[in-house]
């Protein structure tokens, strides 16, 4: 966010939590916080935005979000529930959004996951193998 007040390029971040609300971060900056359920098991920490929330048609938070901002790049940093954004964005599904660039990242490695909540055993090691 300072990069972008210092550059003076717009960047919009949106994050699941325990409420909606929004934070401007000086002139350029601004960040989403967007309602969403705890996850269920593991990691009760986490909250997930699901695909409901972009996916389907709709009005939905988070399509809102991406109508309105009109993003000409998009990261998604999250493997799980955020993993059919890219297809929705690219097939044109969310009304008059431009096609961004997209880049996919993640932030965490599956096998290091699959090792920390369920297992390290020889089997886990063998599933989560890229």
């Amino acid at each position: 966010m300072k990069a972008a007040n210092v550059h003076r390029r717009p960047i919009r971040l949106v994050v699941p939590g325990p409420k909606s609300s929004v934070e401007e971060v000086g002139a350029w900056g601004r960040i989403y916080t967007l309602a969403a359920p705890r996850a269920p098991v593991l990691d009760r920490r986490y909250h997930m935005l699901m695909p409901q929330d972009y996916a389907w048609p709709g009005e939905t938070v988070l399509r809102r979000i991406l109508a309105v901002e009109r993003a000409d790049l998009v990261e998604i940093c999250d493997k799980f529930w955020l993993a059919y954004l890219p297809s929705v964005l690219r097939r044109e599904w969310i009304g008059d959004v431009p096609v961004p660039a997209l880049v996919a990242l993640t932030c965490e490695r599956l096998d290091d996951v699959m090792a920390s909540y369920i297992s390290s055993g020889k089997a886990a090691r063998w599933l989560s193998q890229t």
